[in-house]
């Protein structure tokens, strides 16, 4: 269905594009009981069709019953009461469409305010629009009826228009205030967090200064201790060359002591020696003097044996 209607606008524009009436935006009314107004109402639809957003069909029916007006005013300016009439009631149907586009809009949960807005104030110029028009005294009755009817249509529309914008200017503010308590909401958990992210940060800060204090104060004892080892290692050294000194000392005096005894043992050996060398030579004339002693003795034997 889309793309005949799509097909029938393209049409439609081409025979558009020779200079025709319907410019962009609607720039002119064209002229109901010209060859291009029903191709020009089918472009309509086939825009209407094509967009699918309830609040922009309200604003294009919105739109459409502006067309309308300006369409059913220049047939009672022709003379065409009867098209006239029937573009009012077309008229009546595009603000009833473009009220119900715009509930519709609502209840999908849409911010309506900017569109009912400016629904609003097009439906006060148009009011203003058919009161002048009413007043005209070369109005037939049957004109002036359907415009009766049409300014009835309209004060209704505008004041649903004006509780539709009261309804969202509430719905506005409770929103906003919704929106505000969720912002404060969102904020003082910020807050709490950055207070809690502070709070975290500062037991680091004072786990990491305490870990410090902490290693300083356990390498300072490791200092100490280490400034102790080291003492105790000179002393050690300290008392361990004290103890070869002395050992060496009483070794020295050993050997000393042993050298002296060694000496007085040949000394006194020497003494035996020279002693018994001594007594050797004392003894030499005795035991010559006991050899001849016994050589005598032995001759004297002999000699009186023999006799």
């Amino acid at each position: 269905m889309k793309k005949q209607l799509l097909s029938v606008t393209l049409s439609a524009g081409l025979v558009l594009a020779g200079g025709q009436a319907f410019a962009d935006e609607h720039d002119e009314v064209v002229d109901p009981n010209s060859d291009l107004y029903d191709t020009t109402r089918l472009m309509e639809e086939v825009e209407y069709e094509l967009t699918e957003d309830s609040g922009d069909k309200a604003l294009l029916q919105d739109e459409y019953a502006d067309d309308r007006l300006d369409e059913s005013e220049l047939a009672i300016e022709t003379g065409d009461e009867e098209k006239a009439e029937e573009l009012l009631e077309d008229y009546n149907e595009h603000l009833e469409e473009s009220e119900r586009k715009l509930e519709e809009a609502k209840e999908e949960g849409k911010d309506v305010t900017e569109i009912a807005t400016i629904v609003a104030v097009k439906s006060k110029e148009r009011t203003e629009r058919l009161t002048a028009l009413l007043e005209r005294e070369d109005l037939p009755a049957e004109a002036k009826q359907g415009i009766s009817k049409a300014i009835e249509n309209q004060e209704k529309a505008s004041e649903k228009l004006a509780e539709a914008l009261q309804k969202a200017e509430k719905a506005n503010q409770k929103g906003e205030k919704k929106e505000n308590d969720a912002q404060e909401r969102v904020n003082d958990a910020k807050q709490q967090g950055e207070e809690r992210k502070n709070e975290a940060q500062e037991r680091v800060n004072d786990a990491k200064q305490q870990g410090e204090e902490r290693k300083n104060e356990a390498q300072e004892r490791a200092n100490d201790a280490k400034q102790q080892g080291e003492e105790r290692k000179n002393e050690a050294q300290d008392r361990a060359s004290g103890a070869n000194e002395k050992a060496q000392g009483q070794k020295e005096n050993h050997a000393n002591d042993v050298d002296s005894a060694e000496e007085q043992e040949v000394e006194e050996s020497e003494g035996e020696v020279q002693g018994r060398e001594s007594s050797n030579e004392a003894q030499k004339p005795e035991k010559a003097n006991v050899a001849g002693e016994q050589g005598q003795n032995k001759r004297n034997n002999a000699s009186n044996g023999r006799q």
